[in-house]
C-alpha cells in the first residue's frame, strides 16, 4: 500500500527548502558591480629619500592602504621593486586586485621599504595620508605614495 503525502505537505516542504537556500543564491547584478571595483590599482611612489642631501634609490617591499570603512589596514605584498633616486610617480605594481575594499574611503597609504647605506640594508616605513580620491570604486585607481626622508 502507497502512502500519499498530502500537497500541503508538499508545498510547506518546498517552501522550507528555499528558504534554507535562499542565503546561498547568487545575485548576478550585485555580484558584477562589486567585483569589477579595485581591480588593476596602481601604486606609484614619489621618491624623495635622500642621504647627505643626495638623492638615493629605494626599494619597496610591501605597501598597505588604510580603509575608514573597515578600520584596518589592507596589506598588498609583492616582489621588491627598486625605485630610481628622485623618481616621481614610479610604478611599483601595475594590475593589483585589491581584496576586500570595493567602495571603501582608502585614506593612508604606508610603504615598507629599503634603502642601502655604506652597504648596509636599513628598513624603514613611511605613512601617506594625502590621498586624493580615495573611494576605490573603478577599474585602475591609482594610489601613489610620497616618501620625504634625510638620511
Amino acid at each position: 500500500m502507497k502512502s500519499r503525502i498530502p500537497a500541503q505537505a508538499l508545498v510547506l516542504s518546498a517552501a522550507s527548502m528555499l528558504t534554507l537556500l535562499a542565503p546561498l543564491t547568487v545575485q548576478p547584478h550585485k555580484a558584477q558591480a562589486l567585483g569589477s571595483a579595485c581591480k588593476d590599482a596602481i601604486f606609484t611612489v614619489t621618491n624623495n629619500v635622500t642621504h647627505n642631501g643626495k638623492a638615493v634609490p629605494i626599494t619597496v617591499k610591501k605597501f598597505e592602504l588604510w580603509s575608514n570603512q573597515e578600520g584596518r589596514w589592507l596589506n598588498e605584498d609583492f616582489q621588491d621593486k627598486e625605485v630610481p633616486a628622485g623618481a616621481a610617480n614610479y610604478v611599483v605594481r601595475d594590475g593589483e586586485d585589491i581584496e576586500n575594499a570595493e567602495n571603501d574611503d582608502l585614506t593612508k597609504v604606508k610603504v615598507h621599504y629599503k634603502v642601502q647605506i655604506y652597504g648596509e640594508w636599513i628598513n624603514f616605513e613611511a605613512t601617506d595620508s594625502d590621498v586624493n580620491f580615495p573611494t576605490c570604486n573603478k577599474v585602475g585607481k591609482k594610489y601613489n605614495a610620497t616618501i620625504n626622508r634625510n638620511l
